[in-house]
């Protein structure tokens, strides 16, 4: 079995989530990802490939996680680990992958080579923004009383 890691990454621009992916030179889009090296944690390697193939430093949004297992053309198994991480940089490009993307969540989620992806960045995507409305201040409309046309 041969282990990677990765992590669906998004950064936030003028108030809204976008998330970043990436071509691979064999045309396939997805998320950073890599084989975990010898002595390297999951969470380790995801961190690292992010910075390799997109050129930023991220941080792990969370202990929540994906895995997914597939069959590669030569027979061996694969089974790649994804942690959701967040970035505040500007994506660069590497010599790593063919390029780099920062997309809204339609777009992203159109341009995944992969269902199973698509899969992910759906659950991913609900995720975050559980953990927003969990963490938003409780508005308040400063009235007392019922809403103006209720009946009481």
């Amino acid at each position: 079995m041969i282990h990677s890691a990765g992590a669906v990454l998004y950064r936030q621009e003028a108030g809204a989530r976008r998330y970043i992916l990436v071509q691979e030179y064999n045309g396939d889009t997805g998320f950073p990802k890599g084989h975990v090296e010898p002595g390297e944690t999951e969470e380790q390697t995801a961190l690292r490939e992010i910075w390799e193939e997109t050129g930023v430093h991220a941080t792990l949004a969370g202990p929540k996680r994906f895995q997914v297992e597939y069959t590669l053309h030569n027979g061996s198994r694969k089974q790649v680990t994804y942690f959701i991480a967040s970035c505040t940089e500007a994506i660069r490009q590497t010599g790593e992958v063919r390029r780099a993307l920062c997309l809204p969540y339609g777009q992203a989620l159109a341009r995944l080579t992969h269902p199973s992806h698509r899969t992910i960045l759906e659950e991913a995507h609900r995720y975050l923004d559980a953990q927003e409305a969990a963490h938003a201040p409780a508005r308040r409309s400063g009235r007392k009383g019922p809403a103006p046309g209720s009946r009481r």
